[in-house]
């Protein structure tokens, strides 16, 4: 069968397709790595709020007089109703940053109810930094008066974002925010632990 003048054969050249085939390729790589950031910053959201979850339960634990002597640890009792020198009364929870630790002290030096912070779900692959201080390890929360042992400033960050972190500060008070998202890190602000 012949082709008239007036017939032609219509389709794309082997170059059209290829231009074509070339954009949409560059455009699903940066989709994609759009995509691998966007999926970073909220694994590190996720940590940051997971960690103000774990300073607050050690808040509330405090703060509730919360005591598990099961683990015979010691022999705390949570109030003082007159002075007995052989027993030994709750400090206070303390959030260990450098440790990943919470845990309850007793005023005999004692520990009880050992958490993890992985046992809370806080990724081991997030870093965690703390603003020098006082005491730049950790915070200790007491029952009676409610109060804290020191102002606390605790970043977390990840490697995949190094130029960003999630802050929990912790106020005299016991007042526990957060910076609402991830902030542009400042490297006076924390250090790492």
């Amino acid at each position: 069968m012949q082709l008239s003048s007036s017939q032609s054969i219509k389709g794309f050249s082997f170059v059209e397709i290829l231009v074509v085939t070339g954009v949409i390729s560059i455009l699903v790589g940066v989709s994609v790595a759009g995509y691998k950031q966007f999926n970073e910053r909220q694994k590190l959201i996720a940590a940051g709020q997971e960690m103000k979850n774990i300073i607050r339960d050690a808040q509330s634990r405090a703060y509730t007089g919360e005591i598990d002597c099961s683990d015979l640890a010691c022999g705390c009792m949570s109030t003082s109703f007159g002075y007995d020198p052989s027993s030994s009364y709750l400090t206070g929870w303390r959030v260990d940053f450098n440790g990943r630790t919470i845990e309850g002290v007793c005023t005999n030096g004692n520990t009880f109810s050992q958490k993890t912070f992985d046992s809370f779900s806080l990724s081991p692959e997030v870093t965690i930094a703390q603003h020098p201080g006082p005491n730049p390890t950790g915070v200790l929360f007491r029952p009676f008066p409610s109060s804290v042992s020191n102002e606390a400033t605790v970043c977390i960050r990840s490697d995949g974002l190094s130029d960003q972190e999630y802050a929990i500060t912790v106020r005299d008070g016991g007042t526990i925010t957060d910076s609402g998202g991830l902030r542009k890190k400042d490297g006076a602000s924390c250090i790492l632990l």
